[in-house]
């Protein structure tokens, strides 16, 4: 019983420490960060087991015209080519967050 009660309050610790980490994340993003355009250039669909689907986005965007690619987990169908708003922190630009539900016109590009 114990030991049932120590790996609960590990876990528990672990999951407040990612809630911080998020949430200092986004208030980053919120205060620091500026807007982009998004393309995406890559999908991957991978499984694992019989019942686990997960489908991997590569996005491409531009800091300074330099490129930058994230990777985020994708439920919604996407395709390869489109586009759609971001926000990423000029200081860190790998540092970013994609809106899924902001599609628009790929020509929109500011940086590249």
């Amino acid at each position: 019983m114990k030991e049932f009660i120590r790996n609960c309050s590990i876990i528990i610790l672990v999951l407040i420490a990612l809630f911080i980490i998020s949430k200092c994340r986004g208030d980053i993003l919120k205060r620091d960060g500026i807007q982009g355009v998004g393309k995406i250039v890559d999908i991957r669909r991978t499984t694992k087991g019989k019942t686990t689907r997960k489908t991997i986005v590569l996005i491409e965007y531009y800091h300074e015209g330099e490129k930058f690619v994230g990777t985020r987990t994708r439920i919604r169908d996407v395709n390869i080519g489109d586009c759609f708003e971001l926000i990423y922190v000029p200081k860190n630009p790998v540092n970013m967050s994609i809106d899924f539900n902001e599609k628009v016109n790929c020509s929109k590009k500011k940086d590249e």
